[in-house]
């Protein structure tokens, strides 16, 4: 479905249009309520979207947020209401640089329905974003498992990945928020995390990868970046940080307690 920048009293039979933009330059995203589905794709020369978890999945097109409907019910797309949901680059284009953006600030995606599975298919040297909300985040960063390839995160650290990016060269960057928060990358091998903990007590374990940054942030963290000899960014921030690192190779500022593995 393309939004055609229909508000929502249109939706529900109310006779109120906005202006509408081509096709070619709108972001798009389908809704089956029935198969529980929603799709969003890129836009042509489109480098960033974001989708959201709020009172419905919302998508960006630009600046934008936009509601997903179905355009068969006029029924939007919540977190309730999608057991798959997939991101893809745009169509009938070569390889570009794409940033993926999951937004949990306004709702946990995992809390809204244990049974969702998010997949982005955007190609090479892609960035996915895994924005969290407050609380005691935890989440595990991995390889996916067989012959698939790119990253597979647990959003909760249940046992069970939420979401599979099929990409190679690709970056997986977890702002956890404020809370005591786990984010553990320690099983992803062929590609690099940036890590933010955020205010509160953090423990942050890179990958098995060159050019992991950890950033402790606020308060006293716990960071460990040993055991690969690849070369991490490791900054602790305010409050007593403790960690574990490579030496000579990792860069580490502002860790008060350190060892070396």
């Amino acid at each position: 479905m393309s939004h055609r920048r229909i508000i929502l009293g249109t939706l529900l039979g109310v006779a109120a249009v906005v202006s509408i933009p081509s096709a070619a330059n709108a972001a798009t995203c389908d809704y089956d309520s029935s198969a529980r589905t929603m799709d969003v794709r890129y836009r042509a020369g489109e480098q960033a979207v974001t989708v959201a978890n709020s009172n419905t999945l919302q998508y960006s097109d630009g600046a934008s947020m936009w509601s997903c409907y179905d355009l068969d019910t006029s029924k939007p797309a919540t977190g309730g209401t999608v057991n798959k949901l997939t991101i893809r680059a745009a169509s009938g284009t070569g390889a570009q640089a794409q940033k993926t953006t999951i937004d949990e600030t306004h709702g946990e995606f995992t809390e809204s329905n244990p049974n969702l599975q998010m997949y982005v298919f955007t190609g090479t040297n892609d960035h996915l974003v895994l924005n969290k909300g407050g609380g005691d985040n935890r989440v595990q960063v991995a390889e996916q498992s067989g012959l698939a390839l790119g990253p597979e995160v647990d959003l909760n650290y249940d046992g069970r990945p939420d979401l599979r990016m099929t990409t190679s060269s690709s970056l997986v960057e977890v702002r956890a928020g404020s809370g005591r928060d786990l984010i553990d990358a320690t099983r992803a091998r062929t590609f690099p995390t940036w890590q933010y903990g955020g205010p509160g007590n953090d423990t942050l374990f890179g990958s098995q990868s060159p050019g992991d940054l950890l950033e402790g942030e606020g308060e006293a963290d716990s960071l460990y970046s040993f055991d690969d000899n690849l070369g991490d960014v490791v900054r602790g921030g305010s409050g007593a940080d403790k960690g574990m690192f490579d030496y000579p190779v990792d860069s580490v500022s502002g860790v008060e307690t350190i060892a070396y593995g």
